[in-house]
């Protein structure tokens, strides 16, 4: 994603705006559509940061710099390097202090453990020197990062990060532990690591909070900076800009991305863990401009979201909707309006800012349902059949909308349509096609005469491009409606509440049991491509595999007593996710589906092979 200026500058305008409606970042932040997770990783490592630069060190720290260069001796064994380091910090603090610093640095600043995403890394698992991500992750899932935490101890990485903060002179360099090898300095200078943690506590530069991150923004840097790539030493596989030219240069860019985004640079200090919050997880997103909101408000009155089945596209339809009119989730039925005219009830919620009303296509839809026609009708006294004229949906909205025009109520009118290609479109608009691309303007249609959509009307579409009985849109009607595509969203799943057992919901390498389980849909979601040459759109939508609920024990957890005291949390109902529940999941939901995604082809023989090891992965033992 080439991230220009003018792309970031429009993205920090909506966040802000957004943000002084309901001053809640991290709601502002999902609305541009990035995922809960990239916004949950920030939120920590700020929250953890305020931790560490509080913390007290030990007073033996303060005069033992010795311990920060000569006790930390690198060997190739990691067992040995750790062995080594338990000994030694017996000699300047508390077994709980230890691990208290090593939990913040380890586990909330450098978050490299089995599991974490490379976006989230701050060290490269490349050879040499190089910056560039690999997924080569054999050694990161066992160990953290070696030149962050194995040759100097926790403690000595809090102390450096509270000098910078506080602009003391430091005393404990952040270094490779070998005082001998002169190049031990100089190779970790040129290492992302030590730039991320002088860049999170330096309070004068914007944080950026990876490495992924900081390379995906480089195109933004070189743009507001022609010298970018010589000053920071960029090349196609090296990283050659040394510690020092990294704070000059860093400094003196922070400045030229303030002013680009329009900030005034006096109060940096204020918008500062906002805006590298906000760089972080745009970096990140996959495309940062497609969503329904931008859809709408740069003029899109007509939209259709589509994708594989399950991702939520009739969900995030409705939630953007009622968002959009002030309806809170959960109190939906407060507006909801049954109107019964002509002997038919009209399904619509309606709020002082406007309405939304619901219908589904069908192949049986027609013309006469959506605007208007000629119906039969029984008068069951005189038992004779009669005609009368209906209005259709469609055609009941946009004269509701253009009465409030009339009355100059600024009010928005939504059409949701779900499985909107599942009728003949074509014969379903009709002559609205001109009037989709031309609002305001009046035209012609059968016995209703003069009519023309308002522009405060606006159409949401929902449809599933992989199901084979459905009618595409033909080209002329296809250029009315902005497309939006909606993937797999794994973060509901990491979001869900699964515990392996009553008393466990983390396993041993301390991941929650919903991201061993979203690791595994993710997984399976890429094998569709690699083993089974399934094309993109034929993907397993999130809300397939939350089916795995069905199988699992519901059991209601209470929180703890103090917790409960702190925080007012309610009980919870969570879902005891076994092997068992997974195989049924595979057996009754996802093999199905995998066998129409392929047609003939689930018979052949490398097919069940290849389905059978895909099944035995994604519900092997859940080790917790």
């Amino acid at each position: 994603m080439n991230l220009s200026s003018k792309k970031l500058k429009a993205l920090w305008m909506r966040l802000n705006s957004t943000l002084a409606e309901n001053n809640d970042l991290k709601s502002a932040l999902k609305s541009l559509g990035i995922p809960a997770s990239t916004i949950e990783y920030s939120n920590c490592i700020f929250t953890n940061l305020s931790i560490i630069l509080q913390h007290p060190l030990p007073d033996a720290l303060k005069t033992s710099s010795e311990f920060a260069i000569n006790r930390d001796c690198p060997v190739d064994d990691s067992d040995e390097v750790y062995r080594r380091l338990v000994d030694n910090s017996e000699d300047i603090g508390e077994r709980i202090d230890r691990e208290k610093c090593r939990d913040l640095v380890w586990g909330k600043i450098s978050r490299i453990k089995k599991g974490r995403a490379a976006d989230y890394r701050i060290a490269s698992n490349a050879a040499g020197q190089s910056p560039f991500e690999t997924f080569n992750t054999t050694v990161t899932q066992r160990n953290p990062d070696s030149w962050v935490f194995s040759y100097n101890f926790p403690w000595h990485i809090i102390s450096w990060l509270q000098d910078i903060h506080y602009k003391r002179p430091i005393s404990h360099p952040l270094q490779y532990g070998d005082s001998d090898a002169n190049d031990g300095a100089t190779i970790l200078g040129k290492k992302f690591s030590k730039k991320y943690l002088w860049m999170l506590a330096c309070p004068d530069v914007i944080p950026v909070l990876s490495l992924r991150s900081f390379l995906n923004l480089i195109p933004f840097f070189e743009e507001i900076k022609a010298d970018f790539t010589t000053s920071f030493g960029i090349g196609e596989s090296k990283w050659v800009q040394d510690f020092e030219g990294f704070q000059t240069n860093w400094e003196q860019m922070t400045q030229p991305i303030c002013a680009t985004l329009g900030i005034n640079f006096q109060d940096f200090s204020s918008v500062r863990e906002r805006l590298s919050t906000f760089l972080f997880c745009v970096s990140l997103m996959d495309n940062s401009t497609r969503d329904l909101k931008t859809l709408v408000e740069t003029g899109n009155k007509a939209v259709v979201l589509y994708g594989p089945p399950g991702t939520g596209k009739t969900y995030t339809a409705k939630n953007f909707i009622f968002s959009e009119l002030g309806i809170k989730h959960g109190e939906e039925n407060n507006y909801l309006k049954e109107d019964e005219k002509d002997g038919e009830k009209s399904l619509r919620y309606e709020t002082s800012i406007g309405e939304v009303s619901i219908v589904q296509f069908h192949p049986n839809y027609s013309y006469q349902d959506f605007v208007g026609g000629i119906f039969p009708g029984i008068d069951r006294v005189k038992k004779e059949v009669f005609y009368e004229l209906r209005e259709g949906v469609f055609k009941k909205v946009c004269d509701r909308a253009a009465s409030s025009k009339e009355r100059n109520e600024n009010k928005k009118f939504y059409l949701l349509i779900d499985e909107i290609n599942r009728a003949d479109l074509s014969a379903v608009f009709g002559e609205l096609m001109y009037g989709l691309e031309y609002r305001g303007f009046s035209m012609n249609i059968p016995i209703f005469g003069k009519f023309s959509i308002p522009d405060n009307v606006y159409l949401v579409g929902t449809m599933n491009n992989t199901d084979k009985s459905l009618v595409g849109f033909d080209i002329a009607l296809r250029r009315r409606f902005a497309f939006l595509r909606i993937l797999p969203d794994m973060d509901v799943i990491e979001r869900a509440p699964f515990i392996s057992k009553a008393n466990e919901e983390k396993d041993d390498e301390g991941e929650s049991v919903s991201q061993v389980f979203a690791t595994r849909a993710k997984n399976l979601n890429d094998n569709l491509g690699r083993k089974l040459r399934l094309p993109g759109e034929k993907r397993i939508g999130h809300a397939y595999f939350l089916k795995v609920k069905d199988f699992c024990e519901a059991i209601v957890v209470e929180p703890d007593s103090d917790t409960s005291k702190e925080t007012n949390a309610d009980s919870q109902k969570v879902f005891v996710l076994t092997e068992y529940a997974l195989e049924q999941l595979w057996d009754y939901h996802l093999q199905p589906l995998l066998e129409e995604f392929l047609g003939l082809e689930a018979d052949e023989q490398e097919m069940v092979q290849i389905l059978s090891s895909m099944k035995s992965e994604f519900c092997s033992e859940l080790k917790v």
